[in-house]
């Protein structure tokens, strides 16, 4: 009876033990229902946001415009700090109120005032969507960058499907962060994958033989008799000879197409492939862009995720002033070195050796053309320097494993 009454307890601990081990929790809540709530909040913000496009397409421009301002400034207002000064909060009021009048008045002297009433009523559910969106954003963001706390964390594989979620949650986001188009003027967007397939779309994806910044040009030739606009998502352009670097392409890129004409789309992007040679400049056949949509992306998706995570963590270290590089008064050769040093030192593709202070070394002895040992001396505290940002950034981005001071 005492080994049982004893055993029980235990096995109830193991079996608690094991459950967070495999799931990280936080509060209470679990990986699995942050994405749960993630996914809720993007159904609701997605069907406020169908909802509010379809209220505007009765309302007249002057009356839709102040609405609008007036939807912006209750937005600013919900975004105020936990425990704003006493002057936000009356600049926001103030703001608040200006708007109010504004589109009070153009309703009262709108041909349909009940319709400018229903768009207002539109754009506040619009409004709390997107406020528990931002929550549920937060959330899921916090358990996937802190899962491998304790060395007890999901494997990159086990996350895809969350962060899958989470990049569905911040487009959501952005959606009904925007002002909604007048209905005259809106055009359905598609994405590149879908206008292509289509027929609608023909396109050139040129190189310009970079390997940070603007890596590609997409040249999109119109072929319809009607304006197009095309999204390329973030993804990764996918070199073709299976020997050149790929490139993750992080922010999403929206061009309008007239027709039977042609829009030149500069994609922005990061080299994943340290060991690989650029695809040359001007060539048009060496990059294909990666399609989000299929199954296949999946093995793209650590190289977009650590990208992304990269470039948002460098960002806010280097508004900080954690930086101190000999780049410093150069501050986006400055972002851009250390995002590009740290994406290949995290090796998201897998692609041979991790890059490491060596490896940045040789680099930089080779751009300066060092080649005595007092030269490399001299270029030694700035590599220094360099590489410290280098481990800030991906430990904190989770992409680098703290190494142990010397």
């Amino acid at each position: 009876m005492k080994i049982s009454r004893l055993f029980t307890p235990f096995c109830l601990m193991l079996a608690c033990l094991l459950s967070w081990s495999a799931q990280p929790a936080f509060g209470g809540d679990t990986i699995d229902s942050a994405s749960s709530e993630a996914t809720t909040a993007t159904t609701d913000a997605n069907a406020a946001e169908t909802a509010a496009t379809a209220a505007a397409k009765d309302v007249n421009a002057t009356a839709k415009g102040t609405e609008d301002k007036l939807d912006e400034a209750l937005k600013k207002q919900d975004d105020l700090p936990d425990k704003p000064t006493e002057k936000q909060t009356k600049d926001a009021q103030d703001e608040v109120d200006k708007a109010q009048g504004n589109a009070d008045t153009a309703k009262d002297g709108s041909a349909n005032p009940g319709a400018v009433d229903k768009y207002r009523k539109a754009l506040k559910e619009r409004r709390a969507t997107r406020k528990k969106l931002k929550a549920a954003i937060a959330k899921l963001q916090k358990f996937i960058q802190n899962n491998r706390q304790n060395g007890m964390g999901m494997s990159a594989d086990a996350l895809q499907p969350y962060n899958a979620v989470l990049r569905k949650a911040v487009q959501a986001l952005k959606d009904v962060n925007s002002t909604i188009a007048m209905a005259e003027t809106s055009k359905d967007t598609e994405t590149y994958a879908v206008a292509v397939r289509k027929g609608e779309i023909t396109s050139k994806l040129v190189s310009t033989g970079e390997t940070i910044g603007i890596v590609a040009n997409l040249d999109l030739y119109n072929n319809t008799s009607h304006e197009v606009s095309v999204t390329v998502p973030a993804t990764v352009l996918v070199a073709q000879d299976g020997k050149s670097q790929s490139y993750a392409i992080p922010q999403e890129e929206t061009a309008s197409v007239p027709p039977k004409s042609d829009r030149i789309v500069p994609l922005n992007g990061v080299c994943t492939e340290a060991h690989r040679p650029p695809v040359e400049k001007g060539n048009s056949t060496g990059l294909a862009i990666a399609d989000p949509g299929t199954p296949e992306f999946k093995k793209y998706e650590p190289q977009l995720q650590c990208t992304e995570d990269v470039i948002r963590v460098a960002k806010e270290e280097q508004k900080e002033g954690k930086f101190h590089t000999p780049f410093s008064g150069n501050p986006q050769k400055e972002l851009d070195s250390i995002v590009q040093q740290t994406v290949w030192a995290a090796n998201p593709a897998k692609d041979g050796a991790a890059t490491t202070k060596e490896d940045l070394a040789k680099t930089v002895y080779k751009e300066t053309h060092a080649t005595t040992e007092e030269q490399k001396k001299a270029l030694q505290p700035g590599i220094d320097q360099i590489w410290q940002a280098v481990e800030l950034t991906g430990v904190k981005a989770k992409v680098l494993t703290p190494q142990p001071q010397t």
